[in-house]
């Protein structure tokens, strides 16, 4: 006996109370498909068969044939597996946040403005930290007339003063401190070397780049003095045969919170680097290592806050916006900086204008070739010569890298 036969057999309404089962029998069953079946041609007749509805359902669902019970089947394993879907595939909702966000740091490690964590607040991959030399530590010690705490990782030695330092909820004293900043050195040199190491030849010429970070201007300004020859009122570099950055936290007009002092910290770190690689040349060109300390400041804190000391034009709009949508509301007005007025720049006649269109300059030629970038640093070291550089490694000359670059611009990811 065939099945159920979905087109023509009525389902069942809503039975009364006195209306007996018997509605629903086996005979009844069979009377229906018989006279249902009765006003069907027969298989290989010239009869019409009237364009209705039912007659529609009769084509699709095939009255010679069984009833398509793979259908139910079908369903039935559909329901079977949306059981048994695991409970980390359906999307959650943070408590208190909006709906598809989760917290992806620690409570306790939450700013209390509410920024996003970056990846030094998260979990770090181990770092070897260890105790540096009692001779190295007392040096800046004695210099300073503070408390220092002297530590040495893969790629750093790091002097520390600073008192205390709040990560949202969380305080660190000098000791733990000094062990938070050290590893994120750490996490700032992998985001360098992401970007400038990966063609062959390309190296650091100084083994330990010294990270200075004491707590009062007095302080600072004795070890800066003695170790730079310098001490500006934001902070000191020394490059060469050292590569040392120094600054300091308390009375510091643009540290007020261990968000900006980190920021600040990548922002110089990363100005270290660029000029420490390859070979020394005091000409390197302005615009590339602006742009490239902003460009990783940029990628791990999603913002540019910083300046060096020596990129301290007057504030204007450009210092807080976004740079990335001021550069294209420039290119939509067709009033764009051009690459060649940005050589021209030396770094302290620089405004923030300038210094956000050398960041999106460093972004696109990364973005198009990391390991030619690598080769267009090294080549820069060797000869200060934009022009011939790009025209060397690239291919280009700066009308062309001005049309590929405008091209980059609604693509480029950062802020």
């Amino acid at each position: 006996m065939r099945g159920w036969d979905f087109a023509n057999s009525p389902m069942p309404g809503r039975l009364r109370p006195d209306e007996k089962p018997l509605r629903m029998g086996m005979e009844h069953l069979l009377a229906l498909r018989e006279k249902n079946h009765a006003s069907i041609p027969p298989v290989g007749s010239n009869e019409r068969r009237p364009r209705t509805h039912k007659a529609c359902k009769d084509n699709f669902l095939g009255k010679n044939h069984p009833s398509p019970r793979w259908l139910s089947v079908v369903i039935l394993l559909l329901f079977i597996t949306s059981l048994s879907a695991p409970a980390s595939a359906q999307p959650r909702r943070a408590k208190g946040g909006s709906k598809g966000k989760s917290s992806s740091a620690p409570k306790d490690l939450e700013d209390k403005d509410g920024e996003d964590k970056t990846a030094s607040e998260k979990e770090l991959p181990p770092i070897e930290i260890k105790p540096m030399s009692e001779e190295r530590r007392r040096r800046v010690e004695d210099l300073s007339g503070e408390n220092v705490i002297g530590l040495e990782t893969d790629h750093f030695l790091l002097y520390y003063s600073i008192g205390r330092v709040k990560v949202g909820s969380r305080a660190y004293d000098t000791k733990s401190g000094a062990k938070l900043y050290a590893a994120r050195l750490e996490e700032a040199y992998r985001h360098c070397y992401e970007l400038l190491l990966p063609a062959p030849g390309g190296s650091w010429r100084v083994r330990k780049h010294e990270i200075i970070l004491l707590d009062t201007l007095s302080g600072y300004s004795n070890t800066a003095r003695k170790l730079t020859g310098q001490a500006g009122s934001f902070g000191a570099y020394r490059y060469g045969d050292v590569s040392l950055f120094a600054t300091f936290s308390r009375g510091n007009r643009e540290i007020r919170s261990d968000h900006q002092l980190h920021e600040k910290v990548v922002h110089h770190v990363a100005h270290l680097l660029i000029q420490d690689y390859g070979l020394l040349n005091l000409d390197f060109p302005s615009w590339v290592s602006v742009g490239f300390a902003h460009l990783v400041e940029n990628r791990i804190f999603r913002s540019n806050l910083f300046f060096c000391f020596t990129e301290l034009p007057r504030p204007d709009s450009w210092k807080r916006g976004s740079w990335k949508k001021l550069i294209r509301k420039d290119l939509a007005k067709g009033k764009e900086l051009s690459i060649a007025d940005l050589m021209a720049r030396p770094i302290d006649a620089m405004n923030y204008r300038d210094m956000a269109y050398a960041m999106s300059f460093v972004d696109f030629l990364i973005a198009t070739d990391k390991k030619k970038f690598s080769y267009f640093v090294q080549q820069l070291k060797r000869n200060p010569d934009t022009k011939a550089a790009l025209k060397s490694v690239y291919g280009w000359i700066l009308g062309e890298m001005e049309l590929e670059w405008k091209k980059h611009v609604p693509r480029s990811k950062v802020n």
